[in-house]
Order: structure tokens, then C-alpha cells, then sequence
């Protein structure tokens, strides 16, 4: 009996030492883990919305949101669009926006990647009509009286206003386009 005895606490033993084993490796896995997760974090696109009122049909993946209307995007790309009214459609694993309408009147206010300079681009757009965000090709489309300003972030004095009545950016390709188009260019002149 007494062998039964010594044997269930060497067995006890033998048990506890690998359940500490497992606990410290579930826990270096988990610190490895989050500090994956944050890294992760960190490459990832966030879009943060607020309003006075939300509907959500789950059914659809489809949000309105009405008064005040605010989405901030961080990330890769930082932006800001305001509007007294959004609808937004979200993919059916629900992450990724398949499109965003902002009903005008819409504000418009987007900071672009380094391009191949380094040198990256503050828009600030406005619309009377709406603004239409696409994920799918990366394109923000406004509409009915719109305005757009390039400036070149850290380049003194070179700015661009686009006038028209659609002005498509395209933030992929880096790409604008201005339909019945009015431009006005604005660079400092050398000495």
C-alpha cells in the first residue's frame, strides 16, 4: 500500500510538473501571441463612425446612420468625412466595407501615403450632392458641386483646386478626376 501510496504522489507530481510545463507555455504562447496581435494591430485600417442615430440591418450588413455623422479612418490611409446622413454596406464576414454613400452636404478631408518621393498629400474636399467610398477599387467619388485642395505636405506653397461637378480620387492608382473641370494650380516661384 504504501508503494500504491508513493507512486500516486510521485504520479501527482509528475502531473503537476506538466501542468506547470503547459501553463508556462500557454502563457509564452499568449505573450507571443499579443505581441503578434499587436503588430498585427498596428498594419491594420480602422474606420471609427459616429452619429446621433444608427439603424442596422443584420440581415443585409447594412448601417445608416443620421445627424452629425462622423467616420475616421487611421491605418494605412487617415481620413475624415462629414455628413448629415451615411449609409454603409459591409461585406457578409463583415470586414470590409463594401461601399460608404455620405448625403450631402458632405466634407471630405483624406492624408495620402509617401508616393515614390516621399512626399505624401493632404486633400480637403467638399460636396453638395454626396460622396460615394468604394473598397473594392479604392475610389471616393463626390458629387454635385465639388471641390477638392491638394496640398503638398512639406512643399511650401504648391497647391492645387479642383472644381467640378464629380470629382473622382482614386486611392489606389493615386489618380483624380475631374468632370466639367475648373483647376487652379498654385506653386511659389524660384528667385
Amino acid at each position: 500500500m504504501l508503494k500504491s501510496i508513493r507512486a500516486a504522489k510521485t504520479g501527482s507530481h509528475r502531473n503537476c510538473r506538466r501542468l506547470i510545463v503547459l501553463l508556462a507555455t500557454i502563457v509564452a504562447l499568449a505573450v507571443t501571441g499579443s505581441m503578434a496581435l499587436g503588430q498585427q494591430a498596428r498594419r491594420t485600417q480602422t474606420a471609427e463612425i459616429k452619429a446621433a442615430e444608427l439603424v442596422y440591418e443584420w440581415d443585409k450588413n447594412e448601417w445608416e446612420f443620421t445627424g452629425d455623422c462622423k467616420v475616421t479612418i487611421a491605418g494605412g490611409y487617415d481620413g475624415q468625412i462629414t455628413a448629415p446622413r451615411m449609409s454603409v454596406k459591409l461585406s457578409p464576414k463583415l470586414d470590409e466595407i463594401v461601399h460608404l454613400i455620405a448625403h450631402g452636404p458632405v466634407k471630405f478631408y483624406f492624408l495620402t501615403q509617401p508616393n515614390s518621393e516621399g512626399i505624401r498629400y493632404s486633400i480637403n474636399a467638399s460636396a453638395q450632392s454626396q460622396a460615394l467610398y468604394r473598397e473594392a477599387d479604392q475610389t471616393i467619388e463626390l458629387s454635385g458641386g465639388a471641390q477638392a485642395d491638394l496640398v503638398a505636405v512639406g512643399v511650401e506653397g504648391q497647391t492645387a483646386r479642383f472644381v467640378g461637378q464629380k470629382i473622382t480620387a482614386n486611392l489606389k492608382t493615386s489618380r483624380l478626376t475631374v468632370d466639367d473641370a475648373n483647376v487652379k494650380i498654385q506653386t511659389p516661384i524660384q528667385n
